[in-house]
Protein backbone atom coordinates (compact mmCIF):
# COMPACT_ATOMS: atom_id res chain seq x y z
CA UNK A 1 0.00 0.00 0.00
CA UNK A 2 2.94 2.48 0.88
CA UNK A 3 4.60 2.20 -2.18
CA UNK A 4 1.44 2.52 -4.14
CA UNK A 5 0.60 5.36 -2.38
CA UNK A 6 3.79 6.81 -2.91
CA UNK A 7 3.65 6.40 -6.75
CA UNK A 8 0.13 8.06 -6.93
CA UNK A 9 1.36 10.53 -5.24
CA UNK A 10 4.34 10.99 -7.65
CA UNK A 11 2.67 10.91 -10.79
CA UNK A 12 0.59 13.93 -9.71
CA UNK A 13 3.17 15.74 -10.47
CA UNK A 14 3.05 14.95 -14.11
CA UNK A 15 6.89 14.75 -13.56
CA UNK A 16 8.90 12.11 -16.08
CA UNK A 17 12.39 12.83 -14.48
CA UNK A 18 14.50 14.53 -12.05
CA UNK A 19 14.48 17.11 -13.94
CA UNK A 20 11.15 17.86 -14.59
CA UNK A 21 10.26 17.64 -10.60
CA UNK A 22 12.92 19.87 -9.78
CA UNK A 23 12.66 22.32 -12.27
CA UNK A 24 8.83 22.81 -11.03
CA UNK A 25 9.71 22.02 -7.35
CA UNK A 26 6.90 24.62 -6.46
CA UNK A 27 4.10 23.24 -8.29
CA UNK A 28 5.45 19.56 -8.02
CA UNK A 29 5.34 20.26 -4.16
CA UNK A 30 2.31 21.32 -3.70
CA UNK A 31 0.63 18.19 -5.99
CA UNK A 32 2.43 16.37 -3.69
CA UNK A 33 0.66 17.93 -0.66
CA UNK A 34 -2.44 17.66 -2.26
CA UNK A 35 -2.41 14.41 -3.19
CA UNK A 36 -1.28 13.82 0.35
CA UNK A 37 -3.99 15.18 2.35
CA UNK A 38 -6.26 12.38 1.13
CA UNK A 39 -4.23 9.37 2.68
CA UNK A 40 -4.56 7.69 6.10
CA UNK A 41 -2.33 8.78 9.27
CA UNK A 42 -0.13 6.05 8.98
CA UNK A 43 0.77 6.04 5.62
CA UNK A 44 0.72 10.30 5.73
CA UNK A 45 3.67 9.36 8.78
CA UNK A 46 5.74 7.12 6.29
CA UNK A 47 4.82 9.28 3.46
CA UNK A 48 5.81 12.57 5.75
CA UNK A 49 9.16 11.31 6.64
CA UNK A 50 9.97 9.54 2.89
CA UNK A 51 9.31 12.83 1.32
CA UNK A 52 11.41 15.29 3.96
CA UNK A 53 14.14 13.48 2.73
CA UNK A 54 13.97 14.20 -0.70
CA UNK A 55 13.63 17.83 -0.09
CA UNK A 56 16.18 17.93 2.21
CA UNK A 57 18.57 16.02 -0.67
CA UNK A 58 16.85 18.23 -3.20
CA UNK A 59 17.78 21.29 -1.02
CA UNK A 60 21.73 19.90 -0.41
CA UNK A 61 22.05 19.52 -4.46
CA UNK A 62 20.01 22.86 -5.58
CA UNK A 63 23.09 24.74 -5.01
CA UNK A 64 25.57 21.85 -6.42
CA UNK A 65 22.99 22.16 -9.51
CA UNK A 66 23.00 25.88 -10.12
CA UNK A 67 26.31 26.48 -9.62
CA UNK A 68 26.71 23.65 -12.65
CA UNK A 69 24.38 25.28 -14.66
CA UNK A 70 26.04 29.04 -14.30
CA UNK A 71 29.72 27.21 -14.82
CA UNK A 72 27.87 25.82 -18.24
CA UNK A 73 26.74 29.17 -19.63
CA UNK A 74 29.79 30.96 -18.00
CA UNK A 75 32.77 28.57 -19.26
CA UNK A 76 31.07 28.43 -23.33
CA UNK A 77 31.67 31.94 -24.29
CA UNK A 78 35.18 32.24 -22.48
CA UNK A 79 36.26 29.04 -24.37
CA UNK A 80 34.69 30.65 -27.34
CA UNK A 81 36.59 34.18 -27.26
CA UNK A 82 39.78 32.31 -26.18
CA UNK A 83 39.61 30.16 -29.53
CA UNK A 84 38.70 33.29 -31.47
CA UNK A 85 41.63 35.35 -30.07
CA UNK A 86 44.32 32.18 -30.83
CA UNK A 87 43.11 32.59 -34.19
CA UNK A 88 42.88 36.49 -34.85
CA UNK A 89 46.76 35.75 -33.25
CA UNK A 90 47.64 32.74 -35.54
CA UNK A 91 46.26 34.69 -38.58
CA UNK A 92 48.49 37.69 -37.44
CA UNK A 93 50.99 35.27 -37.75
CA UNK A 94 50.62 34.61 -41.53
Amino acid sequence: AFIDTLYEILISTNARTISDFTDNWLANAAAIIKSASAINKETHTMLDKTFSSLFECAKNNFGKVIKNKISKNIQEPIRQTRLQIENKIKEGRS
